[in-house]
């Protein structure tokens, strides 16, 4: 019964409507910006193909199943991030995911919060 009260109170649905998007949001943000800024250091300047090659074995090597990862951790070796902080982006990714494709299930399970913390 608490999980149709949830569901059918449109201020609480629009609350995690909202607080989820801008979730996802700021996630996107930050994975572009990890991403693109590690590329961007590899992919300046005049031989485009041998930098290429370069971010390839240097950084996509890293963790071949997951470029945020692989930047990452690419990011750590040169010392910009901690383990800390890689283990801080696994869990934001974890709970993007989770968002992105059960947000539906979350807002109608009055057990379950959507723990954006």
């Amino acid at each position: 019964m608490k999980d149709w009260i949830k569901l059918l109170n449109p201020e609480e649905v629009k609350f995690q409507l909202i607080t989820s998007t801008f979730y996802i949001i700021a996630y996107d943000i930050l994975i572009e910006t990890i991403v693109q800024d590690v590329k961007f250091f590899y992919l300046m300047g005049s031989d485009q193909n041998e930098l290429k090659t370069k971010y390839k074995a240097q950084v996509r090597s890293l963790y071949k199943q997951d470029i945020v990862i692989a930047s990452s951790l690419w990011l750590k070796k040169h010392d910009a991030i901690s383990e800390e902080d890689i283990e801080k982006i696994k869990a934001f990714k974890e709970h993007r995911n989770e968002l992105a494709h059960e947000l539906s299930g979350m807002i109608a399970n009055s057990k379950k919060e959507l723990g954006l913390n």
